[in-house]
């Protein structure tokens, strides 16, 4: 079933005429999918050339009045005909129409997954959120994609690392999937990538699993590494998921202000869509930013617990340093994330008021 699903992964509804598909894969495949819904049969309007000046334009399949047998005509689609017409049955002139969402049903009845099949999953485009399954107690997700050779798809295995609710990340193949990628995610853990290939099969007629998942596939019991504050919630990170997050680039965020190594000296780091990518600030600012965040209230900068702790001549300063570096101007005197709000002087506030939908992860130490 291999170049089915290279076929899957490469368009979002591919279409193969019937007769090549039973050439290629088989009548026992074919009738297979057929039953399970993974593809479809869909109305002959065309039909390859295949005439002797192979122009290589398609035919126009019309009915063929009076031939019972083989009750579809291809006729040629030029405008002053250069091929014969051909007579055809309707399961040679028929093509099948390749269904990830019906392929997704049938993998959701194999697993037995219950919850509700999301048409598509916002995170990445071309997939399928199949429902869920109850795994050492709790419940897993379990996603179906065919574009894992997309440039994001990383991200989306990180964001799915750093989500409250493991889950399993079905691809058709691992053709032109990134080495490091199936290294790291095919295995046990909190997320858990695996290939339709491996997984399905055909036997007597039936689409059926080809073996259970293994290794299981039980969330990992690693200890909590550190805490990230998105605009989803609070979750809590182990430190495969922390570092799955800082290798994605670029990462499913619009904002990632990581102080899990400044306590050691070192300047904190921070990626910003706005800024257009990886920006370094202090210890300081990026404190102050992250204690914004976590207030979302209009709050003076000296009132900010950890300049304060810092005795800072400028506290005003340090917060308007920082949001220049990850922020946007949106005009002279306003700023897109945190803004200006009240005061002057020493007495200045900033209030930290992301637009709608914009991402956002804080990353502390968990004792923090």
């Amino acid at each position: 079933m291999r170049p089915l699903f290279v076929l899957l992964q490469q368009a979002d509804a591919p279409t193969v005429l019937e007769r090549d598909a039973r050439a290629a894969w088989g009548d026992e495949t074919v009738e297979a999918l057929l039953r399970a819904g993974a593809v479809r049969r869909d109305a002959a309007t065309w039909y390859p050339c295949g005439g002797p000046r192979r122009f290589g334009c398609p035919r126009r399949v019309r009915p063929n009045a009076g031939d019972r047998a083989r009750p579809l005509l291809a006729v040629c689609g030029q405008e002053v005909p250069a091929c014969r017409p051909v007579p055809l049955t309707r399961r040679e002139a028929s093509p099948l129409l390749l269904s990830l969402t019906g392929l997704g049903r049938a993998v959701r009845r194999l697993l037995a997954l219950e919850g509700e099949l999301a048409p598509d999953d916002a995170s990445m485009p071309g997939t399928l959120r199949l429902g869920h399954r109850e795994e050492g107690g709790g419940l897993r997700d379990v996603l179906l994609t065919r574009a894992a050779w997309d440039a994001g798809f990383g991200a989306m295995l990180a964001e799915r690392a750093a989500h409250a609710r493991p889950a399993l990340v079905l691809a058709p193949t691992a053709t032109h999937v990134r080495s490091d990628l199936v290294a790291r995610y095919a295995g046990p853990g909190r997320v858990q990538l695996a290939f339709l290939e491996d997984l399905l099969a055909v036997r007597g007629g039936e689409l059926v699993l080809a073996g259970a998942l293994e290794p299981p596939v039980a969330p990992a019991a690693e200890a909590p590494f550190c805490r990230a504050l998105t605009d989803g919630g609070e979750l809590a990170l182990d430190r495969k998921a922390y570092e799955a997050l800082r290798s994605s680039d670029p990462p499913p965020f619009d904002l990632v202000l990581d102080l899990i190594h400044v306590a050691h000296g070192r300047p904190a780091e921070a990626w910003s869509r706005d800024a257009g990518g990886h920006v370094e600030l202090t210890r300081h600012e990026a404190e102050a930013l992250v204690e914004l965040v976590e207030r979302a209230v209009p709050t003076e900068a000296r009132e900010l617990a950890c300049l304060r702790a810092a005795r800072l001549h400028d506290p005003v300063r340090v917060v308007e340093r920082a949001r220049r570096k990850v922020d946007a101007r949106v005009s002279r005197y306003e700023w897109r994330t945190f803004v200006t709000s009240g005061g002057s002087g020493e007495t200045r506030a900033f209030h930290f008021t992301p637009p709608e939908g914009f991402r956002y992860a804080c990353l502390v130490p968990h004792s923090r």
